[in-house]
């Protein structure tokens, strides 16, 4: 082999690694931008999720508020109907016994008569 021979094929190799060395480096920035795409992408979705939990948030404290004043009027509602309700037994029980006292007088005089 000739030193001609033996440099064309230094730069035949030399010229396949350069060219594979160039693939990989446009596979490596390829890589790179996908990944700064992807990273991109990742931080809109998290950014999404956080206003979304936020939102999620602040719907589950008012249903917590909403079901605690629901609970207080519940309990307000109830306890005015017993008060009622009682109210209006022991004026029953006044008028019936102010008319048990009554129909006792009225026997007592048809007795006497």
């Amino acid at each position: 082999m000739t030193r001609e021979e033996m440099a064309a094929r230094l730069e035949l190799v030399e010229a396949r690694s350069d060219a594979r060395l160039s693939r990989f480096e446009e596979r490596i920035d390829q890589s790179i931008g996908e990944m700064r795409r992807d990273r991109a992408e990742i931080k809109e979705d998290v950014r999404s999720l956080v206003s979304e939990f936020k939102a999620t948030k602040l719907q589950l404290i008012l249903a917590m508020v909403g079901t605690g004043v629901a609970v207080v009027l519940g309990i307000a509602a109830f306890n005015a109907t017993v008060l009622s309700n009682m109210v209006a037994a022991f004026e029953s029980g006044k008028s019936s016994a102010t008319a048990i006292t009554q129909a006792t007088e009225q026997i007592k005089v048809t007795q006497q008569q």
